[in-house]
């Protein structure tokens, strides 16, 4: 009876001290998104904002009315389709930018990507851990956290990624869509009946989204469903059909996108600044080659520092599992190959470089990271139980002294990934900076001045200042001369016949 009191209060105050961490956790990751969302009141739009946003701003500032602004969104679908680029579903959502109603909005773009990002990865983890795994939530607000600020912090280009509404809505915003899509087809996996029913339209509607959005998302979402299928053809699953429907859809939506007209006059328009497209043999050898190169740059200290952290979760997860983690290498093989094939669009488009590119692949790599950690993990686990049975769960247990060195060798490396993101900067340190110096106060304040004239109906070719400032965080391309492609359509943007700059 004593025995079991003891196991009873060991096991209640691993709870607690779980229940502390996730806690402690979650409002650590709140705290670092407090700057980015603060620095977004200071964002304004950029560039293409103003040639996709142009005929909705005009239809809403003559009607103010919703429906003609979705009619118009339809309208330049159908347009670009023929004479730029085939991604209907991301072209159509290019229209509704927060600047067509007021350039003071236009933070809403920040908390929408932010927020689409954060929702569909907690979502995507909860039905893994939680409603497939049957772990607690304690365990999944822990990994979801470390996930998440490994995800946000460090993402290659916080700008293109949260602070530039056309590219990042393009790439973060699609990237999201794939992974609520994944979310559900695992969870439709599990019922029947009415809500079987929802998750599908869901996952339908998300389906001809993605299909007609950007193509490292297509790609990538299309192979994944393949392996769904694949895999719930085997084991016969009762609702295999949902993956087979969405993978129809995908094909479906993604064909429609590739073979839009514009797609060639765009590539042609490439060609003629110098920017060919690659054979598909070269874009393969390439895109294996880039996606070595930026794992390699990728697996860093605060990579590092994060796997460590989670390296016991995920090893009391995987010992729990009744997955056999038998084939480490393939599964490994399988994921790199699923990895560098969403190199391929860009690649073979000769564009590969873009920060709104290298974001949503630096995602993935994020989840695939621990995801095989926890698969490795998982391998060890049955290696080491087959042969010790005690191996590793001795090493972590409360009194071994094993564990105080593996406590000891987590907080340096914790510590060292800590001054390394000081030396290169983690994004709510720069947002913070931004704001702290005043350079995002001046630029907002600088481009405010410039709307004054914009909205003038006297002035009709409007003249402004050079912005003097250009803070890191946010998109920086700004007007050229006059016949640039920008100043004419933020000529065209609010109704004047030029936009130009002082000498």
């Amino acid at each position: 009876m004593a025995l079991h009191q003891m196991d009873t209060q060991t096991a209640k105050s691993k709870r607690i001290a779980k229940k502390t961490i996730a806690w402690v956790l979650v409002g650590l990751f709140v705290a670092t998104l407090i700057p980015l969302l603060a620095a977004s009141f200071y964002s304004r739009p950029m560039a293409d904002d103003y040639s996709y946003g142009k005929a909705a701003a005009r239809v809403w500032r003559d009607t103010h009315s919703i429906a003609a602004v979705i009619s118009s969104a339809a309208d330049l679908v159908s347009q670009s389709y023929y004479d730029w680029q085939g991604t209907y579903a991301a072209v159509f959502m290019f229209s509704f930018q927060p600047g067509i109603f007021s350039e003071k909005i236009y933070y809403l773009s920040t908390f929408l990507l932010l927020g689409s990002l954060i929702l569909s990865t907690g979502f995507l983890l909860y039905t893994v851990l939680v409603t497939r795994m049957k772990e607690d939530r304690w365990t999944w607000m822990i990994i979801t956290s470390l996930v998440l600020m490994l995800t946000i912090q460090f993402v290659p280009s916080g700008a293109q990624a949260f602070y530039w509404y056309n590219g990042a809505i393009f790439y973060t915003f699609f990237y999201s869509m794939m992974l609520l899509l994944v979310g559900l087809l695992l969870r439709a996996q599990l019922v029947a009946g009415w809500k079987l029913g929802l998750l599908t339209t869901g996952a339908a509607l998300l389906s001809i989204a993605i299909g007609g959005g950007n193509y490292l998302t297509a790609l990538g979402t299309i192979l994944i469903v393949v392996l769904f299928c694949a895999y719930t053809f085997i084991k016969k699953s009762r609702n295999a059909w949902v993956n087979y429907l969405v993978l129809v859809l995908l094909f479906a939506g993604l064909l429609v996108s590739a073979l839009a007209p514009g797609n060639g006059v765009r590539a042609d328009a490439l060609a003629q600044e110098g920017i060919p497209t690659n054979s598909i043999p070269r874009t393969i050898l390439i895109a294996f080659y880039r996606s070595a190169m930026e794992i390699l740059a990728w697996t860093n200290l605060q990579t590092l520092a994060v796997l460590f952290l989670l390296a016991p979760l995920l090893w009391q997860i995987a010992k729990r599992s009744a997955f056999s983690f038998r084939y480490p290498l393939i599964v490994a093989g399988m994921a790199y190959c699923l990895f560098a094939a969403q190199f391929s669009p860009p690649i073979m488009m000769n564009l590969y470089g873009d920060g709104r590119h290298v974001n949503i692949l630096y995602y993935s790599y994020v989840l695939m990271v621990v995801g095989l950690a926890w698969y490795f993990l998982g391998w060890l686990s049955r290696k080491t139980f087959a042969r010790f049975p005690q191996g590793i769960d001795r090493m972590i247990a409360q009194r071994s002294p094993y564990r105080h060195v593996l406590i000891g060798l987590c907080i340096v490396l914790v510590l060292a990934a800590a001054w390394d993101a000081n030396q290169k900067g983690w994004l709510s340190k720069a947002a913070a900076m931004s704001i702290g110096n005043g350079q995002a106060q001046q630029f907002a304040a600088e481009r405010d001045e410039r709307l004054l004239q914009y909205l003038n109906p006297d002035v009709q070719h409007v003249v402004v200042k050079p912005l003097s400032v250009q803070p890191d965080i946010f998109f920086d391309t700004d007007l050229g001369t006059p016949d640039w492609w920008v100043n004419k359509d933020v000529a065209i943007f609010y109704e004047k016949q030029s936009v130009s700059l002082t000498e």
